[in-house]
C-alpha cells in the first residue's frame, strides 16, 4: 500500500494565516504576489484574499470613523478636498484616507474611501471576468476541435483548457506553446 504524496504544490496545498485559518485552498484564494513569495520562501506565510479583504475593510472603516472625528472636531485636514469620482467633500460625508489626502495637496485627483473600495472592487471583479473568459474561449475552441474530428487540435485545445485550470489552482502560469 502506497502512502499519501505530501507535497505541497499540490491543489489544496495551501493554508491561510489570517483570521480565518482555512486549510487546503487552492492558489486561486491568494494574490499572485503572495504566491511569488511563497516560491521564494517556503516559510512565507500566506494570507487568503478574504481576509486581506476584511483586514482593509476594517481599516477603511476605522480610517473613516477618524477623519469624520476630525471633521466633526473642526480639524481643517482635507476640509478642502473634493472626491475625483462623486464630487463630494468632507462636509458630505466623505472621508479621504492620508495618501489620497497628499495626492491632492500636490494637486492630483483624490478619491475618497468609498469611491476608492468601489474602484478596487470593480478592480477585482474584472481579474476575475477575464480569466472566465478565457477560460470560456478555451472551452469553445476544444468544442469546436472535437466537432472537426482532428486528434492533434483536440489534444492541443484540452492542454489549453488544463493549463488555464490548472494554473487558477496553482497559481503557476503554463509554460511552452
Amino acid at each position: 500500500m502506497s502512502c499519501p504524496v505530501r507535497d505541497p504544490r499540490w491543489a489544496g496545498g495551501f493554508e491561510c494565516s489570517g483570521s480565518c485559518r482555512r486549510k487546503r485552498l487552492i492558489a486561486g484564494e491568494f494574490s499572485a504576489k503572495q504566491l511569488q513569495k511563497r516560491q521564494k520562501d517556503p516559510g512565507f506565510a500566506l494570507t487568503c484574499k478574504s481576509c486581506v479583504e476584511a483586514k482593509a475593510q476594517a481599516e477603511r472603516d476605522a480610517a473613516a470613523g477618524r477623519s469624520m472625528a476630525a471633521a466633526a472636531s473642526g480639524d481643517d485636514a482635507g476640509g478642502t478636498t473634493v472626491c475625483s469620482s462623486c464630487g463630494k467633500g468632507p462636509a458630505e460625508g466623505a472621508a479621504f484616507s492620508k495618501t489620497q489626502l497628499r495626492n491632492a495637496a500636490h494637486g492630483k485627483p483624490a478619491k475618497c474611501l468609498a469611491c476608492a473600495a468601489k474602484a478596487e472592487a470593480d478592480n477585482n471583479a474584472a481579474g476575475d471576468a477575464k480569466f472566465e473568459a478565457k477560460l470560456a474561449e478555451a472551452r469553445k475552441a476544444r468544442e469546436a476541435a472535437e466537432r472537426s474530428g482532428d486528434a492533434a487540435a483536440v489534444l492541443k485545445a484540452s492542454a489549453l483548457e488544463a493549463a488555464i485550470e490548472g494554473e487558477r489552482v496553482t497559481g503557476v502560469k503554463a509554460s511552452g506553446g
